[in-house]
């Protein structure tokens, strides 16, 4: 379980850095956009990033829930052992 929870939190992390990568690749292009006038594309290019930037807040939602998941079951083994060493 522990395992589990630990290969998913850095498949989470690599997911939200390959988004923020691309995020501010778009961002640059968009600024690009803007530069020679060209606002079909740049909306485009907003949206896109938009649309990346909600995914990304989603992992983040998927990420806290996880680590509220780690932590209980580090509390979890944590009082196990201090009963175990109690008795």
């Amino acid at each position: 379980d522990l395992i589990g929870i630990d290969r998913r939190m850095e498949r989470l992390d690599r997911a939200t850095a390959a988004n923020e990568k691309r995020i501010r690749h778009l961002t640059q292009e968009a600024q690009k956009c803007a530069e020679v006038h060209d606002y079909r594309k740049l909306t485009d290019v907003l949206k896109a990033a938009e649309k990346l930037q909600r995914h990304n807040s989603k992992l983040f939602a998927i990420i806290d829930r996880t680590e509220a998941k780690l932590t209980a079951i580090a509390e979890r083994v944590a009082k196990e052992a201090q009963q175990v060493n109690d008795a």
